[in-house]
């Protein structure tokens, strides 16, 4: 079963404003996910242009919760609805420069399993960074 779902790229090309939004289908902790971004090429569909990708921190989220990766530079939050009974989750990417531009780039989430002893360890996801 899935535990995160992509809904969607909102934003496009608007470093500014853009953000990539993400459904928590059931428990878990984004810690163990990394989200990859690449270039669909005629001749290569996962040619990756920028080679970024982003390792979420330590963060238990529930099920109904919602993920907001903005491209740009930020300070990480947690906002919660009482109403709805559902909170959301939003991380800043840190880009110079949009990530969803082209039209053809597609978002990749992969589930790490990490061994027991580094599970509860926090990161900075710039360390995980490669240019």
């Amino acid at each position: 079963m899935h535990e995160l779902k992509i809904i969607s790229a909102y934003q496009r090309g608007n470093l500014a404003a853009e953000y990539l939004l993400i459904e928590v289908l059931s428990d878990t902790n984004l810690h163990n996910y990394i989200l990859f971004d690449s270039a669909y090429s005629e001749f290569n569909p996962f040619h990756s242009d920028s080679q970024k990708f982003f390792w979420f921190p330590y963060c238990e989220v529930r099920e109904g919760d919602y993920v907001y990766l903005f491209s740009t530079i930020g300070e990480n939050k947690k906002s919660y609805d009482n109403a709805l009974d559902y909170s959301e989750h939003r991380f800043f990417w840190g880009r110079n420069q949009a990530a969803w531009t082209k039209g053809a780039e597609t978002a990749y989430l992969f589930r790490v399993n990490l061994p027991p002893q580094i599970c509860n360890v926090e990161r900075e996801s710039s360390e995980l960074d490669i240019r």
